[in-house]
C-alpha cells in the first residue's frame, strides 16, 4: 500500500549517498520483479516502489534502472494481465512526463510496450483481413457495418455465449470480437442470418 511504498522510499533516501547499499536495495527489488516464483499480483506494487524511488530520491537509482530496467519491465509486462499492463504503462509514461529519464533511455526501458503495440497492430490487420473475407467491414467510426436487425440478433447470440463462465468485466463487444476472433464472429453472423431468415426477418448481407 501507499504507506509501505513511502516507507521503502525513505529507506532508499537513507541509502542515497551510499552507492553499494543503494545497489543492494535496488537489486533486491529487481530480482523479485524478474523472479518466476513471485506472483504477478506482487509485481505491480514492486514497480510502484521503484517509481516512488525514481521520482522522490533519483540519484544513483536512475542510473541503476537505466542499466537493466528494460529487463524487469518486460518481465512484469509479460506476467501481468491486461489491466495490470495498462497501469504499468501509465507508470512508465510518467517517467517521461516527470523527466526522470531522457527520451532515448525512456524508450529503451519501455521497449516492451512498443513491441506489444506493433504486435497488436499486426493482429488487428490480420483480423480485419479475415473479417473482410467473411463479409464484415468497419465503418469510419470503427463500428461494424451491420444492419440493425442483424446486429441485434448477433448481440443476443454473443450475450448468450458469454452468459456463463465469463466475468462481467471480461465480456467483449462485437467490435472487440472482430479483433480477437473474427472467425467466431463470422459463425455468429451466419447463425444470426439463419435465424432472421427462419423468422422472416430478412436476408443476409451486412
Amino acid at each position: 500500500d501507499k504507506v509501505t511504498v513511502n516507507s521503502l522510499s525513505m529507506v532508499a533516501e537513507d541509502f542515497k549517498g551510499h552507492a553499494r547499499s543503494a545497489r543492494l536495495l535496488y537489486a533486491s527489488i529487481r530480482d523479485l520483479l524478474l523472479s518466476a516464483s513471485v506472483s504477478p499480483d506482487r509485481k505491480l506494487p514492486l514497480v510502484y516502489v521503484v517509481d516512488s524511488i525514481l521520482k522522490n530520491v533519483r540519484g544513483e537509482y536512475c542510473s541503476l534502472v537505466e542499466r537493466d530496467g528494460a529487463d524487469w519491465m518486460k518481465r512484469a509486462h509479460d506476467d501481468l494481465g491486461d489491466e495490470g499492463r495498462k497501469k504499468l504503462r501509465r507508470v512508465w509514461n510518467t517517467w517521461r512526463e516527470f523527466g526522470v529519464f531522457g527520451e532515448v533511455v525512456w524508450r529503451k526501458i519501455g521497449r516492451c510496450f512498443a513491441e506489444a503495440d506493433e504486435r497488436a497492430a499486426r493482429e488487428r490487420k490480420m483480423a480485419e483481413e479475415t473479417a473482410k473475407k467473411i463479409g464484415i467491414e468497419r465503418a469510419p467510426d470503427g463500428s461494424l457495418k451491420l444492419r440493425p436487425d442483424l446486429r441485434n440478433q448477433m448481440q443476443i447470440l454473443l450475450d448468450e455465449a458469454q452468459s456463463t463462465g465469463v466475468d462481467e468485466l471480461e465480456k467483449v463487444s462485437l467490435e472487440r470480437l472482430a479483433e480477437i476472433d473474427p472467425n467466431l464472429l463470422g459463425e455468429i453472423k451466419k447463425a444470426a442470418e439463419d435465424m432472421l431468415r427462419t423468422s422472416g426477418g430478412g436476408g443476409g448481407g451486412g
